[in-house]
């Protein structure tokens, strides 16, 4: 597990500003880049099973 609990919060914070769930995958994205600074295969599943 690459996000730690404060960064999957988040996230899960952010779904509900929208009607459907995969709508939040750019903030999510956001949240993830901003705690890791970057992106790669592994984080995108991780993002991807939270949502």
């Amino acid at each position: 597990m690459i996000l730690n609990e404060t960064s999957i919060a988040e996230i899960k914070k952010r779904m509900v500003r929208y009607p459907r769930r995969k709508s939040a995958i750019l903030p999510a994205i956001t949240v993830a880049y901003r705690q890791v600074g970057h992106l790669n295969g592994e984080l995108y599943r991780e993002i991807s099973q939270i949502i």
